[in-house]
């Protein structure tokens, strides 16, 4: 798994506050949220970690979770399962957020510096948000997706 420690902490957190509040939600949802705040975060990752400490995180704090297939809607695979994380008494088919697009990586290395947007090395200034949310580095699945 290739999510930091931060990330992993960042994610729980977010996990719990959906489960105390009563909220379903999926690998996306969260990963998106994780994005935001500048976590770097897969939802590969995120969906593999959720599936391994979501309903025991949820047994420690005493919630009724369970999880459930569900199809949904994706711009690179048309239309999927996912796992959905969910009270227990809940009907799955309440959930409607089924457009399950991954928001791009946005980075918390930028300041905002006047005008100008600055990196932490002063380098010259750049857009960090609006670079793609892989590298050149990363390899593509069999379908041409940045795994």
């Amino acid at each position: 798994m290739d999510l930091s420690s931060n990330t992993v902490a960042y994610i729980q957190q977010k996990v719990l506050a959906f489960m105390s509040s009563g909220i379903s939600f999926t690998s996306v949802d969260i990963a998106n949220q994780a994005k935001e705040a500048g976590h770097f975060a897969r939802n590969r990752a995120v969906a593999e970690w959720l599936r391994s400490n979501a309903i025991p995180l949820a047994h420690k704090y005493s919630y009724l979770y369970n999880q459930t297939l569900i199809r949904v809607n994706s711009k690179a695979d048309g239309q999927t399962l996912a796992y959905l994380y969910h009270e227990y008494n809940s009907d799955p088919d309440d959930y409607l957020s089924r457009d399950q697009n991954p928001k791009p990586y946005q980075s918390s290395s930028v300041w905002h510096h006047g005008a100008s947007q600055v990196t932490k090395n002063n380098r010259s200034p750049v857009v960090m948000a609006s670079r793609p949310h892989h590298s050149n580095f990363q390899k593509r699945d069999t379908q041409g997706r940045f795994c």
